[in-house]
């Protein structure tokens, strides 16, 4: 793992904590974690693919989940299309953060106007 990840950890982690509704089951939300903690989405596209197999190939070793809870709703497009799929996700990962820092500017602005005093 790096040893800072690419933006303000507090922002990363609000927007984290946010995510578990949202994101493509668990291989999902370790991708938003492994992005956000060590830049995941900047490699190249072959490098995260290596890493999303390596995900996948832990959680389908296990029956303790189903596969909608490890592939979430990209179930039906990973089973058709694969890995890829996966990838692109995480590549996307910065338009997903940015998305949220648009909506939570604001709030955010406030909280470090507060937090300053």
């Amino acid at each position: 793992m790096g040893t800072s990840p690419p933006a303000p950890q507090k922002e990363y982690n609000v927007y984290l904590l946010k995510q578990p509704d949202k994101v493509p089951g668990i291989v999902g939300f370790i991708i938003e974690f492994c992005c956000a903690l060590t830049g995941l989405n900047e490699k190249l596209s072959t490098e995260i693919k290596k890493e999303v197999i390596s995900i996948i190939y832990t959680l389908e070793k296990t029956k303790n989940y189903s596969n909608e809870e490890k592939f979430g709703y990209l179930e039906k497009k990973y089973l058709k299309y694969g890995v890829d799929v996966y990838v692109d996700f995480a590549k996307e990962f910065i338009e997903r953060v940015t998305l949220y820092k648009k909506k939570y500017a604001s709030l955010d602005q406030k909280y470090q106007k507060d937090r300053s005093k």
